[in-house]
C-alpha cells in the first residue's frame, strides 16, 4: 500500500534551489510568518487529499487518491509600497520551483507531479513579506486485498 505524501521529501528536493535562502516546513512557516529571518524563502504544507470511489464492489479497496501540497513562497517586499518588485521577484522563483517539481515522482507508487494553480496568499504591509502559494499534485493508490 503507497501513501500518504511524505512532505519531507518535498522539502528535501527544494533545498538548495536556485535563489531561496531557506526551505521549510509547516513549523518553519508559522514562524516565519511571525518574522520572516530569510528571505526568499519556501515551505511546503499539505494542502488536501481527494480520493476516487473504491474500484471494487467487495471488501477489497483500490482507491486513486490526488494529494496535493502547497509551496509557499516568501519575498521581502522593501523596494516598493505596491509589491511591484516583490512580484517580479518571486517569478524566477516560481520558475525554479516549478524546474525542481513538475514531473518529479516523490517515491515509488506516485504518478509525476503536476501544476495545480497558484496565488496570492497576502501582501503584509507592516512586515513588507509578499506571500504567494503554488500548488502541485501527485496521485497514488491506497489498496488492500
Amino acid at each position: 500500500m503507497t501513501g500518504p505524501l511524505a512532505l519531507e521529501l518535498v522539502t528535501a528536493r527544494l533545498a538548495g534551489t536556485a535563489g531561496l535562502l531557506d526551505v521549510g516546513g509547516a513549523v518553519e512557516y508559522f514562524a516565519a510568518r511571525e518574522s520572516l529571518k530569510r528571505s526568499p524563502a519556501a515551505f511546503v504544507l499539505p494542502a488536501k487529499d481527494t480520493a476516487a470511489a473504491n474500484a471494487f464492489a467487495t471488501e477489497e479497496i483500490d482507491q486513486r487518491v490526488t494529494a496535493r501540497f502547497g509551496v509557499i513562497i516568501a519575498v521581502k517586499n522593501v523596494r516598493d509600497a505596491r509589491g511591484e518588485a516583490a512580484m517580479a521577484d518571486l517569478t524566477p522563483l516560481r520558475q525554479a520551483v516549478w524546474e525542481r517539481l513538475l514531473g518529479w515522482i516523490a517515491a515509488e507508487g506516485f504518478s509525476p507531479c503536476t501544476y495545480g494553480g497558484g496565488r496570492l496568499l497576502d501582501l503584509d504591509e507592516g512586515a513588507q513579506v509578499l506571500w504567494w502559494v503554488d500548488e502541485f499534485d501527485t496521485d497514488y493508490h491506497v489498496r488492500v486485498t
